[in-house]
């Protein structure tokens, strides 16, 4: 039975007064022809619909993905390719960290290359921009015309980004950077304001700036140990995390671990991704990482002052950098 087949088989239990047509147009904002075709099984859902209807219905993910037949698959998710949707990107992203979290003892290692998306996501006109960034320079056939400007988020967007926020400060992670790990968001930036694609320059700026402030805001729950943001006055618990520098060149893998398995998701084309739970894959990133693990230098609840020497470079970079960006009164 097909992914699509099986969902649609769970939300009928549910004993809806809505029939499946109605309810994907409702949900996933279909016309009556697309929900048809994708109830006659024409058509298969996306991961990303799926999501949504899973969340909507509350349907967990192991009721409808069996792992033991898919195990030894490579999937790839390219949301980002086939449809101009920013919305689909971020529901897809929430449906893996919401997933990860809700594993029996879960434990993420995390190695990036550049500064992790997910903590842009405390500020959501830095991803954004990265977004727009990525659709501009890689993707061919999806370049705008429209320049970059703050006020294109939406309120679902926001909300998006927000919740994925939240997912991954509760999840525990273990992670993997490197000394020059703003070095490709400048360069973005930069490159940006050189090509004309910011419709205010000074927004420019403003994206500097909360880079600088996500930078003091991860380099405080180095500190201390967990995901807590400053502002964060709660009782809640927060995810564990752990962070190792290194001066090795690294690649952007996520390797979950959990009581019954592996998940490894590897970034292709960024920010899409191949995802598996192929044992040798997964192995094989495991290894490697704890080869990296071996050559850097954990820098979270200790190592003060190569953490604090770290944290400084990285926010002394930026303020250097935005010294030299071009005001326009």
């Amino acid at each position: 039975m097909s992914v699509s087949s099986l969902l649609f088989e769970k939300i009928k239990g549910k004993n809806l007064d809505q029939n499946l047509v109605t309810i994907l147009m409702t949900h996933l904002h279909f016309t009556q022809g697309q929900a048809y075709r994708r109830v006659k099984g024409d058509v298969e859902l996306s991961l990303s619909e799926a999501a949504i209807l899973m969340n909507s219905f509350n349907i967990a993910p192991d009721e409808i993905f069996i792992k033991e037949k898919r195990k030894n698959n490579i999937n790839f998710n390219a949301s980002l390719s086939i449809n101009n949707s920013y919305v689909d990107f971020l529901q897809n992203l929430k449906y893996v960290i919401q997933t990860a979290g809700q594993l029996p003892k879960v434990d993420v290692q995390h190695t990036s290359n550049e500064f992790p998306t997910f903590y842009t996501f405390l500020f959501p006109n830095l991803v954004k921009f990265k977004i727009y960034m990525w659709s501009n320079t890689f993707w061919q056939g999806k370049r705008t015309t429209q320049k970059f400007r703050f006020e294109n988020i939406s309120p679902k967007e926001i909300e998006l980004a927000n919740e994925i926020k939240e997912a991954y400060l509760n999840l525990p992670t273990t992670e993997y950077w490197n000394l020059r790990l703003t070095d490709n968001t400048l360069n973005q930036i930069q490159y940006a304001l050189e090509s004309g694609l910011f419709e205010n320059p000074k927004d420019a700026i403003h994206l500097c700036e909360d880079l600088r402030k996500v930078n003091k805001e991860v380099a405080n729950m180095a500190k201390i140990g967990e995901k807590r943001l400053s502002n964060d006055k709660s009782l809640k618990v927060r995810g564990k995390f752990q962070l190792y520098l290194s001066e090795l060149p690294t690649n952007i893998h996520f390797l979950v671990t959990h009581e019954n398995g592996q998940s490894l998701y590897t970034t292709f084309d960024k920010p899409n991704f191949f995802h598996t739970e192929n044992k040798a894959a997964c192995d094989y990133v495991k290894n490697w990482i704890d080869n990296l693990k071996s050559k850097s230098v954990l820098i979270s609840e200790t190592g003060d002052r190569t953490r604090n020497k770290f944290f400084h470079r990285l926010d002394r970079e930026i303020a250097d950098f935005m010294e030299k960006i071009p005001i326009r009164s």
